[in-house]
């Protein structure tokens, strides 16, 4: 039988905060995840060009980019599946949170005054190998490259606690889920008082010529009855 009234009554629904909470992470990460995977595909294509081989770090956020991508697209839609992935959004968190730290590793503090940018980014991103080393009395900050490299720094960070946010909706909503969309019985199982008498034999309904049986009780201890 399908489930009654009372089990669809019992069915979680999503409340109107997670929702809005929902439709304002996902597209936020959608959109970062855009951002990244646009100016690293930008990164990559000039390294291509400059011949100066690709670089690892760089390769694994482009790739989680387009992993992230996907993602936010498949579960954009604020229904019950798309908050059951809060597994997933601990993963791409713990992912995202390794590509930021991974590409930061690779220019410390000094960001975009550093040896792996002259020498890497900046050479690609500003072609210098064509162009020449610009001048040095440029400042790091408007170095070619220097704030595309900060953006995706930024939006890398930001995309991974995106994630942790949603990771944490997802478990809100999936345990309230698990909670209370169970039903109490169904159609085989009975619930009665554990007080009242519980008939071990169907009533026997007088035959004619014979003498009157009555019915067989006794006080029945168990709570549910399984019935055939």
């Amino acid at each position: 039988m399908g489930a009654t009234s009372t089990d669809m009554s019992r069915r979680p629904t999503i409340g109107s905060t997670a929702r809005a909470c929902h439709v304002i992470l996902r597209p936020f990460e959608l959109a970062c995840s855009v951002i990244v995977l646009g100016l690293l595909s930008r990164a990559i294509y000039l390294i291509n060009q400059a011949d100066i081989g690709q670089d690892s770090r760089i390769l694994y956020a482009e790739v989680l980019a387009v992993i992230s991508t996907l993602f936010s697209l498949l579960f954009v839609l604020p229904f019950l599946y798309a908050y059951l992935v809060a597994p997933v959004d601990v993963i791409l968190f713990i992912m995202w949170m390794v590509a930021f730290g991974l590409l930061a590793a690779r220019t410390g503090t000094n960001v975009c005054n550093s040896w792996w940018y002259w020498n890497y980014w900046g050479w690609a991103w500003g072609r210098w190998y064509i162009d020449g080393v610009p001048n040095p009395a440029w400042s790091f900050y408007n170095a070619p490259g220097c704030a595309s490299y900060r953006v995706v720094l930024a939006f890398s960070f930001m995309v991974s606690i995106a994630y942790l946010l949603s990771a944490i909706l997802g478990a809100i909503i999936t345990s309230r889920y698990w909670k209370k969309d169970r039903p109490v019985s169904t159609h085989r199982t009975a619930t009665r008082n554990i007080s009242a008498p519980m008939a071990t034999n169907p009533p026997v309904m007088a035959q004619s010529g014979g003498p009157h049986r009555p019915a067989e009780t006794s006080v029945g201890t168990a709570v549910d009855v399984e019935r055939a």
